[in-house]
């Protein structure tokens, strides 16, 4: 799953904001 995760944000141009919100997915699914 990050690996997909990490391609959608290299294709992507703002895959930081992408991957902030899917550290915070991550979190809530943690807990």
């Amino acid at each position: 799953m990050k690996i997909t995760v990490l391609a959608v944000g290299r294709m992507r141009q703002p895959f930081a904001d992408d991957l902030e919100h899917y550290r915070k997915l991550l979190s809530g699914q943690a807990r």
